[in-house]
C-alpha cells in the first residue's frame, strides 16, 4: 500500500484554514486534520502558526506522495490581497509537506483531474462520496497523490 496525502488550503472569514486527507488504497479517504489560524493574530504569525501546526500533524506520519491543492487562478485577472494570501498559505503548507513526504506536487483542480484521468468535477464527486463537503478538495488531492503513486510504481 502507498500512503498518500492530500492537502487543501482556504481563506475563511479572513483566516487560513488547512484540511488534510489521506488514502492508502485510493478508495478509503480518511480525514486527518483541520487547522484554522487565529484571526486576531497578524498575518506573519498566522503563517508561522500554520507551519508549526502542519509540521506537528505530519510529524509521526510517513507519506510517500502528497498533493497540495493549488487554487485555480486565471492569470489574466488582477492579483487581489485574498488571492495573494491564499498563495502564501499554499507555499507554507507545500514547504512543510516537502520536509515530511517523499514526493510532493502542487496541482490545480484541472491538473488533479488530468492526473486522475478524468475531469476535476469527477474527482471532486468521487471525494464527495466519502467526505464532508469542506474536506472534498483535500480528498481530491489525496486521490491525485494516489494516482501519482500508481504511475511511479
Amino acid at each position: 500500500m502507498v500512503a498518500c496525502l492530500g492537502v487543501a488550503c482556504a481563506i475563511e472569514t479572513g483566516r487560513p484554514v488547512i484540511r488534510a486527507v489521506s488514502t492508502q488504497d485510493g478508495n478509503a479517504l480518511v480525514e486527518l486534520f483541520r487547522f484554522a489560524a487565529r484571526s486576531d493574530d497578524d498575518w506573519a504569525l498566522q503563517l508561522r502558526t500554520i507551519q508549526s501546526a502542519v509540521a506537528t500533524e505530519l510529524r509521526d506520519r510517513d507519506f510517500e506522495f502528497a498533493v497540495v491543492r493549488h487554487m485555480d487562478f486565471d492569470t489574466r485577472r488582477r492579483l487581489t490581497q485574498g488571492v495573494a494570501n491564499r498563495i502564501a498559505v499554499d507555499g507554507v503548507v507545500t514547504a512543510v509537506a516537502r520536509v515530511r513526504c517523499q514526493r510532493v506536487k502542487v496541482l490545480t483542480g484541472r491538473e488533479i483531474g488530468d492526473v486522475c484521468s478524468c475531469s476535476k468535477e469527477d474527482v471532486l464527486a468521487r471525494a464527495a462520496l466519502a467526505l464532508p463537503p469542506k474536506f472534498v478538495e483535500a480528498g481530491a488531492a489525496a486521490l491525485a497523490a494516489f494516482a501519482l503513486g500508481l504511475r511511479d510504481a
